[in-house]
């Protein structure tokens, strides 16, 4: 099969395209995103993360794999007292990039539904101080608004 590389553009958010779709993905699972929570920590060794995780080291070891073929993380020696070098992990540039755009896109976004979110209770208390709705319909249409809004806050978003 082959590699999935993170494709950037400079000082913007990642292409959407299939193998970013892949590679977000392959991070969006609740253990590999508590896996690269730990790398981001600086605790890059598969026994230390599986501690941390409370997951097997096989399941790391899993996770790190697919990790490392998408380009997110790579692996590096480090020299231990008489044994052989240890095999840590941490990030590469592409997929720090990669994340950081990601979540200041997701921030992003966070900020426009908050926008969005006061625009439409504006529109609303300003509908109900023209007169042009009752109470009643003011208070059953804030109700859905705020339905909405936690149900989208529900989501992360």
């Amino acid at each position: 099969m082959a590699q999935h590389k993170i494709k950037m553009l400079r000082g913007s958010l990642p292409f959407v395209e299939r193998s970013n779709l892949t590679i977000l993905g392959a991070i969006a699972t609740g253990a590999r995103d508590r896996v690269l929570s730990c790398l981001q920590r600086n605790i890059g060794h598969p026994d230390a993360i599986a501690a941390e995780l409370g997951l097997s080291r096989a399941a790391v070891d899993s996770h790190l794999a697919d990790l490392v073929r998408y380009g997110v993380l790579e692996r590096y020696p480090v020299p231990s007292q008489g044994n052989k070098p240890k095999t840590f992990y941490r990030f590469t540039s592409e997929g720090r990039t990669f994340l950081e755009d990601l979540e200041a896109g997701v921030e992003a976004h966070r900020r426009r539904l908050a926008a969005a979110q006061q625009a439409e209770i504006d529109r609303l208390e300003t509908d109900f101080l023209k007169g042009e709705i009752d109470e009643q319909e003011f208070r059953r249409r804030r109700g859905a608004l705020k339905e909405k809004w936690n149900g989208l806050s529900d989501m992360g978003l």
